[in-house]
């Protein structure tokens, strides 16, 4: 089974990683939104004061101390708000009005924490002092409470917008995670069932564009391909337990006529004959186990860009003059026009085409006439095509010729193995090409159609 949890994933390592930068990023916006919002309060507030010092140098000087005294709330030092402080005091220091008992030390800006002002609440004040006309000290200050509670503000509401944004980026990780864990349990569960014999397993896989979507049908395909080849090779390995029991026979019964046999000359035969047995029987075991090879195999080591037109006509001229020996007539039809290329294994097209013509000549009443044609398809493709005017193959019994050591019984008097036509099924598909029997009427036309070029130029029979 699957072994790991669902925070072993990439996918929420990742997150929490970037839950971490991204906190000390916020941390450090923050530091920097601090300071400016800080800043910019501190320069209104500072305003605001600098303008009250300039209201009361002038009321003092227009109206002097006596003006202080009509304005009821700066004469009676509780009635000021705790937020404000004002002071005048004379050249010794004393108060001659407001709330601010004592003047600064220093003309200018200072802060200072008071306890006890009425009325409540009290703390840190920001003041600005100035000396006027006449020895006159002039003081105003306001708290710095409400720039404290909006800067409280702004970092409860920050810090609360980033925890909520990472605590539901966690959730969303944790989410995306489990789905993804489930998605490898239940891959890694087909493959286990595989393994354990069951080739119908199949991964769950859904039609979306995910990676692991594209990873499922991916895993689907080889597992179709691997049923596949193992279902041919259970096949082949039946088809050689019967049908060549008959030649292992012959072989022992030829060999026990030999040891039985007197004269040399018989004795020869007998030997010679069981010679030619054991080296067809070499034969077809090693074109089975080509066949199972190219069945099993997915590489394309030795392919290249091949003309299918020359690879027609070089075979065309090597087995005329052969079919014409026998009494049949071979033509070819090469491609009109530009060259027709496949992405293909020369020597395996070669063997392709001289099976399906040799399949031709020995099955096929003298004097038939086979054509060797290849040609362009409309969707760009190519396709190879092998007609005889023989008696053909029934419908039924078309997709049976293609596997190993399948014969029809008019054939059994033939030579052959009945593996030439699997040989060629297997050629096509390790070329990822499609082989199709049909009616030439009269005759067989045995085609194969490899896939058109893809849109980056690439043939897509890889």
């Amino acid at each position: 089974m699957f072994s790991g949890n669902v925070t072993s994933g990439i996918t929420f390592r990742y997150n929490f990683v970037f839950a971490a930068i991204a906190s000390i990023v916020i941390v450090l916006l923050t530091a920097f939104v601090y300071q400016v919002v800080q800043r910019a309060m501190i320069d209104e507030l500072q305003g605001q004061i600098a303008e009250e010092v300039t209201l009361m140098e002038r009321i003092y000087n227009d109206e002097g101390l006596d003006a202080f005294a009509k304005i009821g709330f700066l004469s009676d030092p509780r009635n000021i708000a705790s937020t404000n402080l004002f002071g005048l005091f004379d050249d010794n220091g004393n108060r001659l009005a407001g709330n601010l008992k004592l003047p600064p030390e220093e003309p200018g800006w200072t802060r200072k924490s008071f306890e006890g002002l009425y009325p409540e609440p009290n703390g840190t004040y920001l003041i600005n002092s100035k000396m006027i006309s006449d020895g006159k000290t002039v003081a105003v200050g306001r708290s710095l409470r409400p720039v404290t509670n909006v800067l409280s503000v702004l970092l409860t509401t920050i810090f609360a917008t980033a925890a909520t944004a990472t605590i539901i980026r966690m959730l969303i990780s944790y989410s995306i995670s489990r789905q993804t864990f489930s998605k490898l349990e239940a891959m890694t569960g087909t493959l286990e069932r595989v393994a354990g014999g069951d080739l119908d397993a199949r991964v769950d896989a859904g039609k979306g564009s995910e990676q692991l979507d594209k990873a499922g049908r991916l895993i689907n395909q080889h597992l179709n391909h691997l049923k596949h080849v193992v279902e041919s090779n259970t096949n082949t390995i039946n088809a050689i337990a019967h049908d060549l029991r008959s030649p292992l026979n012959r072989v022992s019964i030829l060999l026990d006529d030999a040891l039985a046999a007197d004269e040399a000359s018989v004795i020869t035969a007998k030997l010679g004959d069981a010679q030619a047995e054991i080296e067809n029987l070499t034969e077809i075991f090693d074109t089975t186990l080509r066949i199972s090879r190219l069945r099993a195999s997915a590489g394309r080591e030795g392919f290249s860009v091949i003309s299918l037109g020359e690879l027609v006509t070089e075979i065309g001229e090597i087995f005329a003059p052969v079919a014409e020996d026998h009494g049949d007539t071979l033509i070819v039809e090469p491609p009109p026009g530009a060259p027709l290329t496949v992405l293909a294994d020369t020597r395996m097209i070669r063997q392709m085409l001289v099976n399906l013509i040799e399949n031709a000549t020995n099955h096929c009443p003298r004097g038939v006439t086979i054509t060797l044609r290849a040609r362009a398809t409309q969707s760009g493709g190519a396709v190879l095509e092998v007609c005889d005017t023989g008696p053909g193959i029934p419908a039924n019994q078309r997709l049976a010729v293609l596997e190993p050591f399948e014969r029809l019984d008019r054939s059994r008097s033939t030579p052959g193995t009945g593996l030439g036509l699997a040989l060629v099924a297997a050629i096509a598909e390790r070329h990822g090409a499609t082989i199709e029997l049909d009616d030439n009427n009269p005759g067989l036309v045995v085609r194969v159609a490899f896939p058109p070029a893809g849109k980056d130029g690439k043939l897509t029979n890889l």
